[in-house]
């Protein structure tokens, strides 16, 4: 993410190996051990999805990349 300028950055994730990261993100989407990892954080900014399709309709229907 060092590398690149971004306005917003998004993480998708679903393992361990997927918390840092997600931890920089502005917007996470997170199943399975990485959700777990975020609730025992307190990391509530995270939304939880088990199909891609799940994270399309949540970018259309949010305003976060207006």
């Amino acid at each position: 993410m060092k590398k690149y300028q971004y306005e917003k950055a998004i993480a998708i994730g679903d393992g361990l190996t997927d918390i840092n990261m997600a931890l920089k993100a502005d917007l996470i989407f997170a199943r399975k051990h990485l959700r777990n990892y975020l609730d025992q954080e307190g990391k509530t900014n995270y939304v939880a999805w088990e199909a891609f399709d799940d994270i399309c309709q949540y970018l259309e229907q949010s305003n976060f990349l207006a």
